[in-house]
Formats: C-alpha cells, sequence, structure tokens
C-alpha cells in the first residue's frame, strides 16, 4: 500500500531515496522549431510572423496558355500580388507549477517550502545557498530545484505536443474519418497507414529536416502496433539499419556523454558494427529521458516514442468488433493513441520579456516569506508557441490493445 506524505513531511532519519518515475521530454528536439526571439516584447503582445507564398497552379502553366502572340497585347490588366499570410504567436508570461486542481487548471501554483525544516532533515530539498533573500535562485541539484525543472520541462514538452495536435488533418487507420465506420474493430495503426501520410506530406509540400527525412513522435500504443507489422519489425529491428545517418555517427551530443563510438572504427566499411554496440543498434528501446535520442528511421520518417501524448477520445463505429467488452459495437467515443508525423517549419517558437538576459527560464522567490520562515518559489519563462503551417502536420491515431 503507498503512502502519500505532505510536502512538509521530511525525514529526519536518513532514509532510501527511490527513483522518480518520468515522462520523456523530446518534443522540442523533435520538431526543431523555428526560434523568432525578439527582447523588446512583453507578454500580451503579439509578434507577426510573416509568410509570402508562391503562385499558385491556376490552370495556365501549359506551354498554349503562356505563349503570346506577336500581335498580342501583354498591357497591364491583370496584375498579380506576391501571396503573403501571417501568423500571429503571442508572447505569453508562463509560470510553474499549476495550482493543483483538476477543476480549474488555469489556477496558478507555487512550491512552499519550511527552511527550518530543511535545516534539520537529512534530505537536500533545497541548497540553503541560493535560498538567501539577495542571491537569485536558479536550478540546481536539489530534490525541490529539480522538481521544478522537471515540471518546466513536461509542462513545455506539451505545449509542443499539443501544438502539433492542433493540425486539422486527422488520420485514422485505413483513411476512415472522424465518426466513420470500421467493419471490424478496434482498428491498428500499420505501416500502409505510414504510406498514406507520406504520400499526403509530399503532396502538401511539407519540407524535409536536414537530414532528409520527415519526423514523427508517437505514443508507445503506437509504437507497439507498428512493430506487430512484419515488414517494420524486420527492417528497423536490423543491425544494419541506423537510426543516425552515418556522417552524424561520432557526434556526442546525439546520444549523451558515456555513448561515444571508438574513433578507429569505419562505420562504412562496416555497416553492421553498430549492432555490437549498446545505444547504436535500432532494436534498442524507443522512449529515451536521458541525452537525445536519434530516433528510428522507417520509410522516410525518423520515429520517436514519447510517454507524455495525452490519449484522446475519437467517436467511431464499429459493426463487429473483437473484444466486445472493452471496445463495444456501435458509435461511442474511443480512446485514441496519437501520432504525429510533421516537416520542418511546422512550429515556431518566441522568446521576450525579462529573457532579453540570456535566460529563457528562471526561478523566482516570494519575498513574503514570514520573516525568513519559509521558501516560496515557482518558474517564470516569457515565451509563445504555434502552429505555423497545417499542412505540414498529420496526426494519426491508432486504437485498440
Amino acid at each position: 500500500m503507498s503512502n502519500t506524505l505532505a510536502l512538509t513531511d521530511y525525514p529526519y532519519v536518513l532514509s532510501e531515496m527511490l527513483y522518480r518515475p518520468t515522462a520523456a521530454t523530446i518534443s522540442r528536439w523533435a520538431v526543431q522549431p523555428d526560434f523568432l526571439a525578439d527582447p523588446r516584447m512583453r507578454p500580451g503582445q503579439v509578434y507577426m510572423a510573416d509568410r509570402f507564398g508562391y503562385l499558385p497552379d491556376t490552370g495556365d502553366m501549359d506551354l498554349e496558355s503562356r505563349t503570346r502572340s506577336e500581335v498580342e497585347i501583354l498591357g497591364t490588366a491583370n496584375t498579380r500580388q506576391i501571396p503573403k499570410s501571417k501568423i500571429p504567436i503571442i508572447l505569453r508570461e508562463i509560470t510553474g507549477p499549476g495550482g493543483g486542481d483538476p477543476n480549474n487548471p488555469a489556477l496558478p501554483g507555487n512550491f512552499r517550502f519550511s527552511i527550518p525544516a530543511m535545516q534539520y532533515q537529512q534530505r537536500l530539498i533545497w541548497d540553503m545557498g541560493y535560498a538567501e533573500p539577495l542571491v537569485q535562485p536558479q536550478f540546481h541539484a536539489s530534490v525541490g530545484a529539480t522538481t521544478l525543472l522537471q515540471d518546466f520541462r513536461l509542462t513545455t514538452d506539451r505545449f509542443y505536443l499539443n501544438a502539433l495536435d492542433s493540425s486539422t488533418n486527422k488520420y485514422n487507420p485505413g483513411s476512415v474519418l472522424d465518426g466513420g465506420t470500421y467493419a471490424s474493430g478496434p482498428p491498428k495503426f500499420g505501416v500502409n497507414d505510414l504510406d498514406i501520410i507520406l504520400e499526403q506530406l509530399i503532396i502538401n509540400r511539407a519540407p524535409t529536416f536536414p537530414d532528409n527525412l520527415y519526423h514523427a513522435l508517437i505514443s508507445p500504443k503506437m509504437w507497439t502496433h507498428l512493430r506487430q507489422d512484419a515488414r517494420f519489425r524486420e527492417l528497423v529491428s536490423s543491425s544494419a539499419y541506423y537510426s543516425v545517418p552515418m556522417v552524424m555517427s561520432s557526434q556526442e551530443w546525439l546520444y549523451g556523454p558515456g555513448f561515444m563510438p571508438p574513433a578507429d572504427l569505419n562505420y562504412v566499411a562496416q555497416p553492421n558494427i553498430g549492432g555490437f554496440l549498446p545505444y547504436y543498434n535500432q532494436a534498442m528501446p524507443g522512449p529515451s529521458q536521458n541525452g537525445l535520442p536519434g530516433g528510428y528511421v522507417y520509410n522516410q520518417f525518423r520515429i520517436w516514442v514519447t510517454n507524455n501524448i495525452p490519449l484522446k477520445q475519437v467517436q467511431l463505429t464499429y459493426t463487429a468488433s473483437t473484444d466486445t467488452t472493452r471496445h463495444p459495437t456501435g458509435s461511442a467515443l474511443r480512446t485514441a493513441y496519437p501520432g504525429y508525423f510533421f516537416g520542418q517549419h511546422a512550429v515556431g517558437e518566441i522568446f521576450g520579456g525579462d529573457s532579453q538576459d540570456g535566460i529563457p527560464v528562471k526561478i523566482k522567490r516570494n519575498l513574503n516569506d514570514d520573516y525568513g520562515r519559509y521558501l516560496i518559489v515557482i518558474w517564470q519563462a516569457f515565451m509563445g508557441l504555434s502552429k505555423l503551417n497545417d499542412d505540414f502536420i498529420i496526426v494519426g491515431r491508432t486504437y485498440g490493445d
């Protein structure tokens, strides 16, 4: 039986400190947003990003339509302008943690620590060197500071996932629309669905990333269903099929400290060597909470698995069901496990306000501390985030077990 203790209940006798489970926070890395920093901006102001387009195909892109006779007058009647649109991004003051009320998620919150209790307990809840009124608080290795940092990471990671999910391009297995019908359910996302999404991104003229691939962030359930497809499993699990291009295999920042490959190995001459080294074979687990994973490459997608994607509810009809207890026949709201497939320039992020000093996120202290008896802190950032191009994102779903 678990026993949840209040934040003020600190051990006075040193006890074992257990591992704290957390979700992966890799969305910013996978999305690679357009950064549009403007330190002059203040919260509430709107950053207007200009998009200049190209002339659309209006049915005149053929030889006959563009050919002019020697007696034809070109004139100035059919003047055209350069297409242009604006993408507004609101700069916001963002703080954490939240108030903790699921019925009112907009409530602001804070962390409050009893300084006398922290001074005598046997665990570093907060480094007291950063608790003085004249010292600028910052993230450090204490339990409280790392908890704040993880709240910031998970929250901003969710910002990106929500921006991707806002795309109007929704895709269910087999191209069935929301509210549609499956002869047998629940449907599972597979390799054929990846082919259709890839085709649509190309039709939408979505640009690839510098690695010449599209990127994807998918839920663990979608990853499981893809691995149940023999074609996907055979190729992705091959030791000769790398998760990163050869030219990038010697860059430590892709893997994190301690996972550099030996410098004297020739990866081009020995393409299978990755299968004998830890963390280079694609058969390794999907999600990563440390470093910057290289993802899994399949069918022109670099795929990351993240366990921070919220589940969704989608109305679908099952004429027949493989499990009528868990997935009844008829029309009902079905639990969807999303995956986001996107090209470059899909999301934009701005910084402003107090971030002009180069620190995008800070810890702030409330000095109403009852004469130095409490430490009350939050994290604060001045930022904005927005989807830049709806056509560059497709939201896929998978269903069932």
